[in-house]
């Protein structure tokens, strides 16, 4: 549950009001100035996801936690003041997941990314197992 929400977000940005001057990639963005911010691009940053563009489920373990690399480093459906509104409706299919078992099929993870929400490429196909 938790890399297809790093994976595909729900929310593709979130968006405040920047309450104190800051820079960013080089570029200065004063107090007061609307920021954005594309959970999309952010969910995908290298510094903390090996291989950010396959989806592993794997990553979010014990083991590995690639998820707590940096407080800000899962948010995919907001932060702070801005956490999408239906962040707990959304985790109910993962709870689901304790009575069954999920197997995704089909070629590859390709997502459009024009859509909103992103959609793979060519479908998926889902099939649940009883447990």
């Amino acid at each position: 549950m938790l890399e297809a929400k790093r994976y595909v977000p729900i929310v593709p940005l979130v968006f405040g009001r920047a309450k104190r001057a800051f820079a960013c990639a080089g570029f200065e963005v004063p107090a007061g100035w609307h920021v954005y911010l594309a959970l999309g691009v952010h969910n995908r940053d290298p510094g903390i996801y090996r291989d950010q563009d396959r989806f592993d489920q794997d990553r979010f373990g014990p083991e590995r936690s690639e998820h707590r690399k940096h407080e800000l480093a899962f948010i995919p459906q907001g932060t702070g003041a801005h956490v999408c509104l239906g962040l707990d409706y959304s985790t109910l299919p993962g709870l689901a997941r304790a009575r069954i078992r999920l197997g995704a099929s089909g070629a590859g993870h390709d997502v459009q990314l024009e859509t909103i929400p992103p959609e793979p490429k060519s479908g998926m196909l889902v099939r649940f197992h009883a447990r």
